[in-house]
């Protein structure tokens, strides 16, 4: 193996881990939600994480392209140790407390840290020849929904073992080991010599490019009304199912892992064909469909059994991301 490749191999072997151990502090906490949302804020329990939700978009909106000027300048593995401190606050705040008012409070400000998949793409772009770079994003995409695959139904076992303020703290400690993995072991992917300062990202700049550019501006349209109702699904689903089903905290974990190995399988092996084989818009189109009834059996059922048969759907909705990505 030439040197530059088991280099390149090298940094992934590391950044991979990393990511993971990220999303696995979030995702062990997730099946324990629902249900304290649900005594704390009762009928409000949309309201305020829908307040919550909103702010943490809007600061992550501003965040990601600051966080990538930042890291051409200062290196990437800094900025990855405040993300990663950041984006998990919310899940270990609560093992201090028992307000949720904290815990919304906590994810509204986690937006201004949610730039990892920024950082991390950007990590892979520096170490990875532009060939082999799809592959290396679908591996990052893949380990994520590995994190959702294992950490709902780990953390609600846990949870019936040792209490869920444990939980939280062994949340704590992934994501204190991770930054420790970040700060004293993984290389650092770009050196001195290749940093430069840029000026502090413009959003105008954004929107000024959308005005001069009417195929990305439909693009970005589509991207926004797609991304609207996912969000809108996947931060409502659990504690909908809870409240109105009754979901147990083993149930929501294993909904939860189902939804992460859907999203690995569709992400890192689906899409490998179906790109190809249908082309980027009608995949994008054939996602959109399959959202679009997964949110009609969500709406319509009236036991907890649509809710697990409509996750069968979302290996068909992930593919909307890849599809419109390569679009542009």
């Amino acid at each position: 193996m030439p040197p530059a490749r088991a280099a390149d191999e090298a940094h992934l072997s590391w950044i991979l881990p990393v990511l993971f151990l990220e999303f696995l502090a979030i995702a062990i906490t997730k099946s324990l939600l629902p249900e304290r949302l649900n005594a704390f804020f009762g009928d409000n329990v949309y309201v305020w994480l829908g307040a919550g939700e909103t702010a943490k978009g809007f600061l992550a909106f501003l965040a990601c392209p600051m966080m990538g000027r930042l890291s051409d300048s200062t290196g990437r593995r800094p900025c990855l140790l405040f993300t990663i401190l950041g984006t998990t606050a919310p899940c270990w705040v609560l093992a201090f407390t028992d307000n949720l008012i904290i815990y919304i409070v906590a994810l509204a400000a986690s937006g201004a840290a949610a730039a990892t998949f920024t950082l991390v793409f950007a990590y892979i772009s520096d170490v990875t020849p532009p060939s082999d770079r799809a592959a290396a994003y679908g591996s990052a995409l893949a380990t994520l929904g590995l994190s959702f695959t294992v950490g709902p139904p780990l953390g609600a076992l846990l949870s019936r073992r040792v209490g869920d303020r444990r939980v939280f703290l062994v949340a704590l400690a992934i994501a204190l080991f991770d930054t420790f993995l970040v700060g004293a072991a993984l290389p650092e992917s770009l050196p001195p010599a290749k940093r430069h300062h840029k000026p502090m990202w413009d959003p105008r700049r954004t929107f000024q490019l959308l005005e001069k550019d009417l195929y990305l501006r439909r693009v970005a349209g589509v991207v926004l009304c797609y991304y609207s109702g996912v969000w809108a699904l996947v931060t409502t689903l659990v504690v909908y199912a809870v409240r109105v089903f009754g979901l147990s905290t083993v149930q929501v974990g294993y909904l939860l892992s189902l939804y992460g190995l859907c999203t690995m399988v569709a992400e890192s092996v689906i899409v490998r064909y179906a790109v190809p084989l249908l082309g980027e818009l009608p995949t994008a189109r054939l996602g959109l469909l399959a959202f679009a009834a997964q949110c009609c059996i969500v709406a319509g059922a009236t036991s907890p059994e649509p809710l697990f048969a409509s996750v069968a759907l979302s290996l068909v909705s992930n593919l909307v991301y890849p599809a419109l990505s390569a679009l542009v």
